[in-house]
């Protein structure tokens, strides 16, 4: 049904409420102001890592691979890798010392060009947290426990700084360079497997790591991302640029940045008739958001159900609603894993360190204060089997089904469950 001039007329007052909500109507708005220098992580941090990069690509070590599972390996690749991390080590102390006493992150990006922009530093940051957890490896190796923990502190805060970013690629970069971080603690536990000490240190490492992603920069970034797009939609080659494979953008030149409109609603009724449908979902979303602890569990089913309603009805004004529509429906699986990974990481540590008091496993994670709820198996504790010579201790994963333990790979294609072992196994 062509139901765009009632959509179109009703927009003034849906945006009126979007405002009251708090939703960012101009880039200022969006990434707020600047913060002071000495609080601003991010041009040290980028600096240094894009120093990084350059040392990267002028050294033999160029192609090997560098991680936490396989640093210690024995033979020329082993070596290969330690000798990549000690040639990167003082870009990567630079890192650390611009994360301290630095708790904000902010880049002075052109967001209304938002469908050009390009993160390159991104995979950078990513190659950086993989770093960082092979050298805290290494380091908790060769007994140096403080700057082993350093290395693990600073991988997750630099996930954490990086999520302050208003876009969701960079809540999804973060995410993979905290699950590289917990990952690495089985390998850094095993070095320090017969220290009670060193392994409380550990634990109180991840526990102060432990702040929860905030994912309403991100949500707030997308609902610009699509404000922006309704302004400039004829600039963008028109609803048919952005529905197809990309070949019509071929005959659409680049946004000139000149004559980008940033400020107001858009003018055309098709235009303002789908800005009031996006700005009606994000509005519920918003609104399920308010005053709630752990809100990216909370967003998760309003955008769902606006994908539905969307894909069932074929209204007019909802085409470029569907198109702008945030395909993001498991991201709160995503971000809830990331809760669950967290405990499974303090029950698994909490196990190592009664192993090394008592020289034998707990009867059971409740008696180490280790039976922590799995948010992925609505709210059960998380699971652990005690054997001689191993530990696992695991969650239900993703795909809430209970595989024993095991991960996705070339063994378990099907397997989904977020574990750790002890021992560690290589690579």
């Amino acid at each position: 049904p062509y139901d765009v001039p009632p959509k179109s007329r009703e927009l003034d007052k849906t945006i009126a409420e979007s405002k009251a909500l708090g939703l960012p109507m101009t880039k200022e708005e969006l990434i707020g102001p600047a913060p002071a220098a000495d609080k601003n992580a991010a041009p040290t941090v980028i600096g240094a890592i894009t120093a990084l990069e350059k040392k990267v690509s002028t050294k033999a070590v160029k192609g090997v691979d560098v991680n936490a599972g396989n640093i210690l390996e024995q033979g020329a690749e082993g070596q290969a890798r330690r000798d990549k991390v000690a040639g990167l080590s003082p870009e990567l102390d630079v890192v650390v010392a611009g994360l301290k006493g630095r708790p904000k992150w902010y880049i002075d990006r052109d967001y209304d060009m938002f469908t050009e922009l390009q993160f390159p530093e991104l995979a950078q940051v990513k190659n950086a947290g993989k770093l960082f957890v092979a050298r805290s490896v290494l380091r908790a190796r060769h007994g140096d426990v403080k700057g082993s923990l350093t290395d693990f502190v600073a991988c997750r805060q630099l996930a954490r700084h990086i999520a302050q970013e208003p876009t969701m690629i960079s809540m999804l970069v973060a995410i993979a360079i905290d699950y590289m971080a917990i990952a690495s603690v089985p390998y850094i536990a095993d070095e320090w497997k017969d220290s009670p000490p060193r392994l409380a240190e550990l634990e109180e490492s991840i526990t102060d790591t432990s702040e929860p992603f905030d994912v309403v920069p991100a949500l707030r970034g997308e609902f610009y991302f699509a404000l922006s797009t309704t302004r400039n939609l004829s600039a963008l080659g028109g609803i048919k640029a952005l529905t197809s494979s990309g070949m019509d953008r071929e005959n659409v030149p680049p946004l000139d940045p000149s004559t980008v409109v940033r400020t107001g609603l858009p003018n055309g009724m098709f235009e303002r008739a789908s800005l009031d449908v996006i700005a009606r979902n994000w509005n519920t979303v918003f609104e399920s958001l308010k005053n709630k602890k752990q809100p990216y569990r909370d967003w998760s089913g309003p955008l769902t159900k606006w994908s539905k309603i969307a894909e069932s009805r074929f209204r007019t004004s909802e085409i470029l609603a569907l198109v702008l529509a945030p395909t993001y429906s498991g991201i709160d699986t995503t971000l809830t894993g990331s809760d669950a990974y967290q405990s499974v990481a303090l029950a698994f540590i909490r196990c190592m360190e009664y192993r090394a008091k008592n020289h034998k496993w707990p009867s059971s994670l409740k008696e180490v204060n280790a039976d922590l709820s799995d948010p992925l198996a609505n709210g059960k504790p998380i699971q652990a089997v005690f054997a001689p010579g191993s530990l696992t201790v695991w969650s239900v994963g993703r795909n809430h089904v209970d595989d024993g333990g095991e991960i996705r790979g070339p063994n378990h294609k099907t397997a989904d469950d977020i574990a750790l072992r002890w021992p560690p196994r290589k690579k």
